[in-house]
């Protein structure tokens, strides 16, 4: 048996092929064991009048052998009796015992063993012998698993759930998401990618497509220094790339200052181009795009590698749940107090932008790198050593400050939420429900310009008095 064919995952699946010759019938049979644990986890069987099952390949992937059953259910005659039994009573006859010998017996290559256990377990549970079995079997990710037993979890959701979890990604057109639950189109476009720049910054990302509403739904960012930001693959299956990036975003050496700056400009451009690749499966263009977004939001000296499947919104809300993943993703970033320390070293205070509604820009028309003017809580001990060291305090009186964008972040229920870049190493942080216009702009350079406004005022006013004197002068000459 060839090195890559052992038992290396901590699920296995078990494919049996197995033929009744006394009941002229044949069925497949699919069971998937934690063979860590030597738990029985799930299992996909059908039994058929006739020989159409003993036909069927079994050195290919348990995904595909699990769809042969599922369509057998509505194409083929069925053995009603068996059929059933095996379905009731599979999971009580492989027991822990039986499955201790099945996984030792596969890693010590003796297939053979494996498959006479398993031959003897079926028979057990139709009360029959003379059976013929044949047995394959092949290592399986969490992640592969959960993917499969999303089909099941299809099967017993109504129609109108169904919809309720497409609507999101479609629009809320409900013509639309009807034809995506009842047709099992692939409307979204997953892209999972990783990226080094230098030896000093690392991560994984992952963004979520709509291809009906042509707008990113979702952006999931890891960002650090540290080796570990290094190990994602993005050939991995989807459910196992992701738990691996939001494991990677609640580690200590995230950086949230290059997450962020990272997610607004993916957020910022237009990634038609990133649809248009996925839908092709086009690797190479994929990965030079996802270079190009990367060098917008971290510089020069990107290297990147991309991937992306196309799935179903339905199949992914059940596979991925990315809104609750988001909504713990907001919970780390409210969950970091005023004044403490991010991963990337920055420390966080709490500003409140200026309002301006005449002249002002709507927070939405904002980009990272505008100037924007803020003012700074007073109470906070950090914030004052910043007002102390401009000068920005007078009596009781505080004056804003000059700051600088560094990311918007949108919620349709929460509003608005402004990080602006403060001073080197302190960012702030403004929480606004609407899209309000606020003072943009240098409040130092607004000053200088008042004051060399009003300097000029006077100057010309002075200028004006003199003239008018010497005019009275020459009339009383």
């Amino acid at each position: 048996m060839p090195e890559d064919r052992k038992v290396q995952h901590e699920i296995i699946a078990l494919k049996v092929k197995f033929n009744l010759p006394r009941q002229s019938s044949a069925g497949l049979l699919v069971v998937y064991v934690d063979a860590a644990r030597l738990n029985y986890l799930a299992g996909f069987s059908i039994i058929a009048v006739g020989q159409d099952l003993t036909r069927e390949k079994l050195a290919r992937p348990h995904g595909d052998l699990v769809k042969a059953i599922m369509q057998g259910l509505s194409r083929l005659e069925l053995n009603a009796d068996l059929h059933g039994k095996l379905k009731t009573n599979i999971d009580g006859v492989i027991t822990q015992e039986m499955m201790r010998a099945v996984v030792g017996n596969i890693q010590a290559q003796d297939i053979g063993t494996a498959e006479n256990y398993l031959k003897k377990a079926i028979e057990k549970a139709l009360s029959i012998d003379k059976t013929e079995a044949q047995l394959d079997f092949e290592p399986v990710s969490y992640g592969q698993y959960a993917e499969l037993m999303v089909e099941d979890e299809v099967e017993k959701m109504t129609f109108a759930q169904k919809i309720k979890l497409v609507m999101p990604y479609v629009n809320h057109r409900n013509d639309i998401a009807e034809s995506v639950v009842k047709g099992a189109i692939n409307d979204i476009a997953l892209i999972k990618f990783a990226f080094g720049r230098g030896e000093r910054l690392f991560g994984l990302g992952l963004i979520i497509y709509s291809m009906v509403g042509k707008s990113v739904n979702s952006v999931f960012i890891a960002a650090g220094s540290e080796s570990s930001f290094k190990d994602g693959d993005v050939q991995a299956p989807i459910s196992d790339f992701f738990d691996g990036l939001e494991s990677l975003m609640d580690a200590s050496a995230f950086d949230d200052a290059a997450a962020m700056k990272i997610e607004s400009a993916l957020r910022r451009v237009n990634t038609a181009a990133l649809a248009e690749a996925a839908s092709k499966n086009d690797k190479a263009v994929l990965s030079r795009a996802i270079t190009a977004l990367l060098s917008v939001g971290i510089g020069e000296g990107v290297a990147a590698e991309a991937d992306s499947i196309l799935m179903n919104s339905l199949r992914m809300e059940l596979l991925l749940k990315p809104g609750a993943r988001a909504r713990r993703k907001e919970t780390r970033e409210q969950s970091v107090p005023e004044q403490e320390t991010t991963p990337g070293g920055m420390k966080m205070l709490n500003v409140d932008l200026i309002l301006s509604p005449s002249k002002g820009r709507n927070i939405s028309s904002l980009k990272p790198g505008d100037h924007v003017q803020v003012m700074l809580d007073s109470t906070s001990p950090v914030a004052q050593k910043i007002l102390k060291q401009l000068n920005l305090i007078t009596g009781d009186k505080v004056k804003p400050v000059g700051a600088t964008v560094y990311s918007i972040k949108y919620h349709p229920k929460e509003g608005y939420k402004v990080f602006v870049q403060i001073a080197k190493g302190i960012l702030g942080r403004a929480d606004e429900e609407q899209d309000i216009r606020i003072k943009t702009g240098d409040p130092v350079v607004e000053e200088t310009m008042r004051q060399a406004s009003s300097s000029m005022m006077i100057g010309i006013i002075a200028g004006v008095m003199v003239l008018l004197i010497i005019i009275m002068i020459f009339l009383l000459l």
